[in-house]
């Protein structure tokens, strides 16, 4: 991964790749056209390797916004030089009741069992059944935000923020009515944030 950030950056900056690296052939690889300023690389960080590697070639992180996972991930990034944003992703679900929003975003129970990052897993059908076999709906309920009460989107939002987050990332899994939870994040949920 350092590798391809490392060419990605050479390349944005006008120069020509002859060869390649290690792990990535080319043949005179240029960028004919560049951007002015170059857009900002973040690096999808879910343990400290990944961390390491983007404090030096990432402009940040993005993580999971998992107790668990994200503190140990950020300050790991951080004590490597890492100056960039920390962004945090919370799969979020929002229905009329506790129940509806669970089972709304209940198909998203099977991207939680962090051997997912760095195992071989790839059938989304017996993803799906690992999870339910191995991650209670309470213990879902603890790594996702999922409940009818805004306030509970808040104050777990809020617990985002102080683990380090510069930027949070909402990911509505409201399947349950996508648009309605749209609606009362707007109104209920993100002017309590500012």
């Amino acid at each position: 991964m350092g590798e391809a950030l490392e060419m990605i950056r050479r390349l944005w900056r006008g120069e020509t790749i002859a060869s390649g690296s290690k792990h990535f052939r080319t043949k005179d690889a240029k960028l004919h056209t560049r951007p002015q300023a170059p857009p900002p690389l973040y690096v999808s960080a879910f343990h400290e390797g990944a961390a390491e590697v983007a404090a030096a070639f990432a402009d940040g992180i993005w993580c999971l916004g998992d107790p668990e996972i994200a503190p140990k991930v950020i300050e790991t990034y951080r004590s490597h030089g890492g100056k960039g944003e920390t962004i945090l992703q919370a799969l979020v679900s929002w229905a009329e009741t506790d129940e509806a929003a669970l089972e709304g975003a209940r198909r998203w129970k099977g991207a939680q069992p962090p051997e997912y990052y760095v195992d071989d897993w790839h059938d989304p059908q017996k993803m799906y059944e690992h999870a339910e076999e191995t991650i209670s709906d309470d213990e879902y309920r603890e790594k996702a935000i999922i409940s009818a009460d805004p306030d509970q989107h808040v104050r777990k939002l809020r617990e985002l923020k102080e683990m380090g987050a510069t930027t949070i990332a909402v990911m509505n899994c409201s399947g349950a009515d996508p648009e309605a939870a749209i609606r009362v994040y707007g109104e209920r949920i993100v002017p309590k944030l500012r």
